[in-house]
């Protein structure tokens, strides 16, 4: 009598639609800032070699009922560990991972303060360090003290990016009698307001106080500790400094993607010998944002 059996297989899903460029021979990534039992997914980013291994660029999908401090994704589907700076967005908030807990299939990084709103379907990413996000009060004022004929610039024009900076312009010429003192204020996080007075000529242009300004401004301790001065004609511009910690960065860009899933192996083993892509169209949703921006070779498509 011939015996009928039943088995069941599970098909899974493939992320990168056209393989189009390799990198001949593979490549080598390290396995210990990965998680033993967890799987590495098709088209996960992965860095740029440092002494001849990569690393993979560790992100997650957030699920529902994630909150600031409890960002819940599914397990075994991301290689974050306690300890690991994680955060939204490039230039926002990050803070190490305190505690994982585990409930149903749902891992839950728990962090001790607070990140930007996690967006449910959106991605977390591993950070470089701890970060307070952008500095919202960064602002460079000036005004007339006792000089006359340049208008007043309360508010200076914020250019965002990593590290963020502020741009203010100046407006108008010196009066031919006004010569006298202008106010700059610089406000910020990190400090009380700094108030620095900057003397101007009668008929001074407006690319002459901006230069005036600069000079100042580089000559002021709390001011140079904390941002580069630059600018040219009649702006101003305040950089905050890289070391400062305003401003969430990517722990790893990334430079390639990888072209076969696989489970993570024991952490004894040190190196993993895997296949990479350069370029490739990958499915929507499948890499994060602010790494595929990293990515000029992948292109991302929606069925």
């Amino acid at each position: 009598m011939d015996v009928i059996t039943k088995t069941t297989q599970t098909q899974v899903g493939k992320n990168i639609v056209n393989r189009l460029t390799d990198v001949r021979g593979g490549v080598s990534l390290t396995m210990a800032d990965l998680v033993a039992g967890s799987y590495v997914k098709e088209g996960t980013p992965l860095s740029a070699a440092s002494s001849g291994a990569r690393t993979v660029c560790k992100q997650a999908i957030v699920l529902t009922a994630s909150t600031t401090t409890a960002i819940k994704v599914t397990e075994l589907s991301h290689n974050f560990k306690v300890g690991n700076f994680i955060g939204t967005k490039v230039g926002g908030k990050a803070y190490a991972i305190t505690s994982i807990t585990n409930a149903s299939g749902v891992d839950t990084l728990n962090v001790g303060t607070a990140i930007d709103t996690p967006v449910v379907g959106g991605f977390i990413y591993e950070m470089a360090a701890a970060s307070t996000g952008l500095d919202a009060t960064l602002n460079l004022a000036y005004a007339n003290d006792t000089a006359t004929g340049l208008t007043d610039g309360p508010t200076s024009v914020s250019t965002g990016g990593t590290p963020q900076a502020t741009d203010a312009t100046v407006v108008g010429t010196v009066g031919a009698g006004g010569a006298g003192d202008i106010t700059v204020t610089v406000s910020s996080d990190m400090f009380v307001n700094e108030v620095i007075t900057v003397a101007v000529a009668n008929s001074d242009t407006a690319s002459i106080v901006a230069t005036k300004i600069r000079t100042a401004l580089s000559a002021n301790a709390v001011v140079l500790a904390y941002f580069d001065v630059s600018g040219v004609a009649a702006d101003v511009v305040l950089t905050h400094k890289a070391v400062t910690a305003y401003g969430a960065v990517l722990e790893n860009a990334a430079e390639v993607i990888l072209k076969n899933a696989f489970e993570v192996p024991a952490i004894s083993q040190v190196i993993f010998i895997t296949d990479v892509n350069i370029r490739a169209d990958v499915l929507a949703d499948v890499i994060g944002s602010e790494y595929l921006a990293t990515l000029p070779g992948v292109i991302e498509i929606t069925y």
